[in-house]
């Protein structure tokens, strides 16, 4: 009995789900099923010999087990293959994954057509994507994470996705045992990482904390940080906590400011220090420094960010 599967989407960390629901698909519809067999194969110049012997019986086995990939890529010789492959009766497995772009839409009709399970994964544009993305990590991984150990996680590896997949099951792996990963197991697992290190400056400025802010830049030196990066970073907490603010006096909707719910939660922490008087001044030092540092190439950089630092620490609670 023949079973395709297609797979669109583009993103790795999606195509990887996708291919653990595949998986646990045939394994409801073909018990005795040998997933050792696999056969891995890209469309991206394969010859169209290789993929029909690839799935075709053999002495060793009654069925073939294929995943073939970016099948957007395929000639015009191995579509050809394919299509007739699909319309045969053959007994065996094959997972096609296709980006889900306009080229190839023919073949992919065909295939979508003629396949039991049809897994469509969204293109990931935005945070909320991200976030999406990331608790289902951790769910199939049946791993517990705090929200703000999530928000860590997104605040370091921004719009990298692959990065975030590889560090969320990086994560799973290493804290099988424990009960929940926290900010703290993140922060002592990846230290030295650039991204987790500013975060935790912007964090410590958003809070007041000057002490730490300042041990934390000064640490962060040594692993590359460029100034400029600290000042962009700060900016974006305080544009963050001035939205919040405005979320909470104008009742306005977390969407109408471009905002996740995790973002406005992990926010409001910081409201009780900020006001409209500080925010404007805070935001007034930040323009002036960042224009100086991108503007002044004799000025020793570092020493102004940690008078920014300083200045916007002591606003923090005015």
């Amino acid at each position: 009995m023949k079973l395709f599967i297609l797979i669109t989407a583009s993103a790795q960390p999606i195509i990887r789900q996708n291919l653990a629901k595949a998986v646990e698909y045939i394994k409801q519809e073909k018990a005795d099923f040998e997933f050792s067999d696999l056969e891995k194969l890209d469309a991206d110049g394969l010859d169209s010999s290789v993929f029909e012997n690839a799935v075709s019986a053999s002495l060793f086995s009654a069925s073939s087990f294929v995943y073939l990939k970016n099948l957007q890529e395929a000639s015009a010789q191995l579509t050809d293959s394919i299509s007739k492959i699909v319309e045969q009766d053959l007994d065996g497995v094959i997972i096609f994954q296709h980006s889900g772009v306009r080229k190839g839409t023919k073949l992919l009709n065909l295939i979508k057509a003629n396949s039991s399970l049809v897994l469509e994964g969204k293109a990931i544009k935005n945070s909320r994507d991200r976030l999406s993305l990331i608790k289902n990590i951790f769910l199939a991984g049946q791993t517990s994470i705090s929200a703000d150990a999530i928000r860590v996680l997104l605040e370091a590896f921004g719009e990298d996705v692959d990065e975030l997949d590889a560090a969320s099951r990086q994560l799973i792996n290493d804290f099988a045992d424990k009960k929940e990963i926290t900010v703290q197991d993140i922060n002592s697992y990846f230290d030295g990482r650039k991204q987790i290190r500013i975060f935790e400056i912007s964090d410590a400025v958003g809070s007041g904390e000057t002490a730490k802010a300042l041990d934390l830049y000064h640490n962060g030196i040594f692993v590359g940080i460029e100034p400029i990066a600290v000042i962009a970073v700060i900016a974006m907490q305080l544009r963050k906590i001035a939205k919040v603010q405005a979320i909470v006096s104008k009742k306005l909707n977390p969407a109408d400011l471009k905002m996740t719910p995790w973002q406005v939660g992990s926010a409001k922490k910081y409201l009780p220090l900020w006001n409209t008087k500080n925010l404007s001044l805070s935001f007034y030092k930040l323009a002036s420094v960042e224009q100086t540092v991108k503007t002044n190439s004799k000025i020793d950089k570092n020493y102004l960010v940690e008078q920014l630092i300083v200045d916007i620490c002591s606003m923090a609670g005015r």
